[in-house]
């Protein structure tokens, strides 16, 4: 859904420009946390491809699947300012901020048991549904679509963009993390 960058090569090859966006790209995304609980335990990884940064105060993670959350302060794990994606970098949200739970880290942002990303070995059977993350004025910013049948899915290892430019559309360009 969202615009795919495409590099523009000069007379150096080794030399990329990249034109300039405002969009954000579901970088990556743990629906299997192995022996922790998908219930506090899953994520999803948002990158600023842009070139200005992004206040996510008010904008919406939703499911296929019909789970909806508003981001909004109260959630916010280090205040308003979390909320807020700079050129060139990352935010967390999670389904629980309790680092003894999630796995040991700290998110942005802890949207609870709104979200759920169902996985093939918690519901028993293959699984297809879409994440998106859509702006203040619900226009769809960057979709992902999880299809266990495309995709390797591996338990304990969260699900990557092999580089934040590939088309994150395209099933081919998820890798189980740490296998590039």
């Amino acid at each position: 859904m969202r615009l795919h960058s495409v590099a523009e090569h000069e007379e150096n090859e080794l030399f990329c420009q990249l034109p300039d966006t405002s969009t954000l790209v579901i970088n990556e995304i743990m629906l299997m946390p192995g022996d922790l609980p998908d219930v506090t335990a899953e994520w999803i990884e948002i990158y600023n491809a842009g070139n200005t940064y992004v206040d996510l105060l008010g904008w919406t993670i939703e499911t296929s699947n019909g789970d909806k959350h508003i981001l909004e302060k109260a959630k916010a794990v280090g205040g308003l300012a979390s909320l807020i994606i700079y050129p060139g970098a990352y935010v967390i949200l999670a389904r629980s901020a309790d680092q003894a739970k999630n796995g040991g880290f700290v998110p942005s942002y802890e949207y609870g048991a709104a979200i759920s990303l169902p996985d093939p070995l918690e519901s028993g059977t293959d699984v297809a549904y879409d994440i998106m993350i859509k702006d203040t004025d619900g226009k769809v910013i960057d979709s992902v679509t999880v299809d266990s049948k495309k995709m390797t899915l591996l338990d304990g290892a969260s699900m990557e963009l092999y580089h934040p430019y590939a088309d994150n559309s395209a099933a081919a360009s998820w890798i189980a993390a740490g296998q590039n």
